[in-house]
């Protein structure tokens, strides 16, 4: 499939259908990092969208088979044209109401992507963890700096408790800042693991990890680390002059401090929290006044407060009248 979708692509560079997109899927191990010295969020660049599409909420790990991954790659691979033609709808002069309508087509397919993992949800709702290999056991296995207990279950039971918010769906416009992230692999885990940032459009597959580190997988040096910022990337891909980026992040979501894992989990709900409301800010900050203005005045002014005192004034000053006459007949 891959190099099919190669040589399909070779030929279609100029294409302005594409040349101007970026889908990526993005594989590697992924943490947020909280320590204050560090820039927590970053604005996207000029004349930008970005859409990020996340398997994990924050201070959560992803759990992921061979062939779940798969069947999540075939997905988008289907849909690859399709949101090819919703992101040409993105241009300077776009309403609300397109980007709204963007984002809804991107929901459908993210929840079809969700719908494939409920096949890990329902393993370990049924506690059939044997069948799962962990993003998060991998991670432990080549980063535990604190000699933690790699049996802990907490991120398992995360991941349970916050599978009805994986694969959200965030549209980010120009300006608009969004958290950083740091993607990271060893050498050993681009084969292990299929440990990759792949370029689905213009370049065709592409390990852009590769292109932003400049270091080449080497089976002499397993445990050697490349690591990249979500930043570097978006910068990256507008010194391409890509215009739109559609990230598929099936990473975890770890959060670190101080370069240890965050595992106590009150500290771990607080964070997200404040990230997650980041987002929904955002979001509501791209709804349109006019919607707005609708869901306020909806009823008309008939059913108005004001209009109500009113027609209520007037209708006892019309009782009044009426047992007035009554009286003087």
């Amino acid at each position: 499939m891959y190099n099919l979708y190669r040589m399909y692509n070779h030929d279609r560079l100029d294409d302005p259908v594409i040349r101007d997109n970026a889908i990526i899927e993005i594989t590697t191990h992924g943490e947020f990092v909280l320590d204050t010295t560090n820039n927590r969020t970053f604005p996207v660049p000029e004349d930008m969208n970005v859409i990020i599409i996340s398997s994990t909420t924050p201070g959560t790990c992803n759990y992921i088979t061979d062939n779940i991954f798969l069947r999540n790659h075939t997905k988008i691979m289907e849909t690859l044209e399709y949101m090819n033609t919703q992101l040409n709808l993105l241009t300077t002069n776009m309403s609300e109401d397109t980007i709204n309508d963007v984002k809804s087509s991107f929901s459908i397919i993210a929840k079809g992507l969700q719908n494939v993992d409920k096949r890990i949800y329902e393993s370990f709702r049924k506690g059939r963890y044997y069948i799962i290999s962990s993003f998060e056991k991998e991670y432990n296995d080549t980063h535990n700096t604190d000699n933690t207990d790699n049996t802990d279950t907490s991120f398992e039971k995360e991941y349970m408790d916050t599978f009805d918010r994986s694969y959200r769906v965030n549209f980010y416009k120009s300006g608009e800042q969004i958290f950083n992230k740091i993607y990271s692999r060893k050498d050993r885990e681009i084969n292990e693991l299929n440990s990759k940032i792949n370029m689905l459009t213009k370049y065709g597959n592409e390990d852009l990890m590769i292109e932003l580190t400049r270091h080449h997988p080497d089976g002499s040096t397993p445990l050697y680390n490349s690591n990249i910022t979500l930043e570097e990337l978006i910068n990256f891909l507008k010194s391409e002059n890509i215009k739109n980026v559609v990230i598929f992040d099936f990473t975890c979501s770890v959060l670190k401090r101080n370069d240890k894992l965050i595992r106590d989990e009150r500290v771990i709900r607080r964070e997200r929290r404040e990230m997650l409301n980041q987002e929904i800010e955002t979001d509501l900050q791209n709804k349109t006044r006019k919607k707005r203005l609708k869901v306020h005045t909806r009823g008309g002014k008939r059913f108005t407060r004001k209009n109500r005192k009113s027609r209520k004034s007037k209708y006892r000053k019309s009782r009044k009248r009426f047992r007035t006459m009554n009286k003087q007949k």
